[in-house]
């Protein structure tokens, strides 16, 4: 089969569906399992070691580019899952905190939310016709806005600023789920599942901790 009649059989112009439906989404999926087996043996670590393993994320995270496109078989899918592993431990602290502010029932109405709103979006990102890559350059600028924010908001420490830091976090990481969907459909090949896995799980991971920030900000005015 050659590549045309694979791209029409597929999303056009880039990763086909198959790949998508048999690669990213299993992958994504065995990411958010790694997560929760990271958040459970990261529960009682010591707060160090929670500190470095966020070090470590925030490496990863620079350095995908070179081992999440690299084409190393299976060890791409072996780093994709210790960093997921990892992101779980790093989620502890706010777990924590939202248990203290409400009980469980705050993570759950989260994930749900959060579940719905990935979900839905990433749905829309691959039927419509529509391409958001286009949103680049302004999704960027807004992550700078954001961090240069929460930066500020380390010194004032505001719950007004954080409550609007989240809402628009969440804005914007809703707006990189079109964008990221636009960009496998558009600019991917089959190849580069892992990125495509990585990049998918990075939006649901970051829309988790914003909309579980701001119910959990919400219920501590209660």
């Amino acid at each position: 089969m050659n590549e045309n009649s694979l791209r029409t059989q597929g999303f056009v112009g880039g990763m086909s569906t198959n790949s998508f439906m048999t690669k990213v989404l299993p992958m994504f999926s065995l990411g958010l399992l790694m997560t929760g087996v990271g958040a459970y043996f990261g529960w009682n670590l010591p707060s160090i070691v929670l500190v470095v393993a966020m070090v470590i994320e925030f490496i990863m995270i620079l350095t995908s580019s070179r081992w999440a496109y690299a084409e190393r078989g299976s060890a791409n899918a072996g780093i994709f899952l210790a960093f997921s592993t990892l992101s779980g431990m790093t989620l502890v602290p706010i777990l924590k905190w939202a248990l203290v502010v409400s009980g469980p029932s705050i993570i759950v109405q989260a994930l749900g939310a959060t579940v719905l709103t990935f979900g839905g979006l990433a749905a829309y990102g691959a039927i419509t016709k529509k391409d958001f890559t286009g949103m680049g350059s302004f999704l960027f600028m807004a992550i700078i806005g954001i961090l240069v924010a929460s930066l500020i908001n380390i010194f004032i420490g505001g719950t007004t600023l954080s409550l609007i830091i989240s809402a628009v976090s969440v804005l914007v990481f809703s707006a990189y789920v079109l964008y990221d969907m636009s960009m496998i459909k558009n600019n991917f090949s089959d190849r580069d599942f892992i990125t495509a896995s990585l990049i998918l799980y990075l939006d649901f991971i970051l829309l988790f901790q914003n909309i579980l920030q701001i119910l959990g900000i919400v219920n501590s005015d209660d």
